[in-house]
């Protein structure tokens, strides 16, 4: 018995040591291990707020994008809307150029155009009269 007796008295110390040992390590662990969990902790929370107010202005800028993209389609549509504008005013000038030309031409040339002749030679009714007023000045 004796035998068993100094066994179970053995066993008891080591694991009173082992027990020991793990209490005092992580006793002292504990505390070290907490204050760097509190610590990262605080600093996500922190990268957590920095990412939240970003998120925020690009929420904003995306905003101000759209908005920025809807005027310069405005702007594209009256920029279309003037150069077409433009271009009928240049195709309306060349067609009065040519009628000016022509007139002039006749004029230069000495050959005088009977009304007879302005009258057919117009492509509208309000074309005939301006030859004709036009011709009235020059003689």
């Amino acid at each position: 018995m004796r035998l068993h007796t100094a066994f179970t008295h053995r066993l008891r110390s080591t694991t009173a040591a082992a027990l020991g040992a793990v209490i005092l390590t992580s006793g002292v662990a504990v505390p070290a291990h907490a204050d760097d969990i509190d610590s990262l902790i605080a600093t996500m929370e922190e990268v957590s707020h920095e990412a939240s107010a970003t998120s925020e202005q690009v929420k904003q800028l995306a905003s101000e994008i759209e908005g920025g993209e809807d005027r310069i389609d405005g702007l594209r549509n009256r920029a279309d809307e003037a150069q077409r504008q433009a271009e009928a005013a240049l195709a309306a000038q060349q067609d009065h150029q040519q009628e000016v030309d022509g007139l002039a031409g006749a004029k230069y040339r000495g050959l005088m155009i009977d009304p007879v002749t302005n009258a057919i030679a117009a492509a509208t009714p309000q074309n005939a009269i301006d030859r004709a007023a036009y011709l009235a000045t020059l003689t």
